[in-house]
């Protein structure tokens, strides 16, 4: 199977999928749809789908039951995985976990109402966004979550999934281009709380207030 890729197509996940399936006539290993999710999770829902159809094709016995009821979990996840199609196990696509985005779309919270909300400029809010803060502190927690109905705990998951899914995303793409200046404008790169405050030109009492623990 093929490392990681953001970049790679639809297409060629399905083509992959085949190829290491026909292969497994030969080494008697079959991919399975938990481990393409796994690899390809901007495609989970496209290859439930495909995946599930091709083996069904795949498959002439009687035996075979492609109408096994959905498991609680794939209910809960939304998904329709099953959990065994008779040539092995297939892991349920667990349910995305909330991006920082996320949290705001689902608060009816746009930039500037948060921003307004904090007291802050744009540009914070905007880092936390696209997952380009790479550290958070207890105030900026509480508040946050305060603003968006949220505890804290909630507020931070949101963030490092943000930040996994966006800001490690950016530095690693900039950091594989060779650091091209035009590169990095365009992804962004990750910043910390504290830089995030120098470059907002906050008081040495402020950037106390936002850095504290509490």
């Amino acid at each position: 199977m093929n490392e990681n890729n953001t970049e790679i197509t639809w297409e060629a996940v399905q083509f992959a999928f085949m190829e290491e399936w026909e292969a497994g006539e030969t080494t008697g290993t079959r991919p399975t749809l938990g481990e393409y999710i796994e690899q390809y999770p901007r495609y989970a829902l496209e290859l439930t789908d495909f995946v599930l159809g091709f083996v069904a094709l795949t498959r002439t016995d009687a035996a075979f039951d492609y109408n096994t009821p959905l498991s609680p979990e794939a209910e809960r996840a939304g998904n329709r995985v099953r959990e065994t199609l008779g040539l092995g196990e297939y892991a349920v696509a667990p349910e995305p976990e909330p991006n920082f985005a996320d949290l705001m779309r689902e608060a009816g919270v746009n930039v500037v109402k948060l921003k307004n909300a904090l007291g802050v400029p744009p540009l914070l809010v905007n880092r936390m966004q696209n997952g380009l803060l790479s550290d958070w502190s207890g105030a900026l927690l509480r508040r946050v979550g305060d603003a968006l109905n949220r505890t804290a705990d909630e507020v931070a998951a949101a963030l490092s999934q943000s930040f996994r899914t966006g800001g490690s995303l950016a530095a690693a793409h900039f950091k594989a281009t060779g650091g091209d200046p035009d590169e990095k404008a365009a992804q962004g790169t990750p910043r910390t709380l504290a830089e995030t405050l120098d470059e907002l030109e906050m008081s040495d009492s402020d950037k106390a207030h936002w850095l504290s623990s509490e």
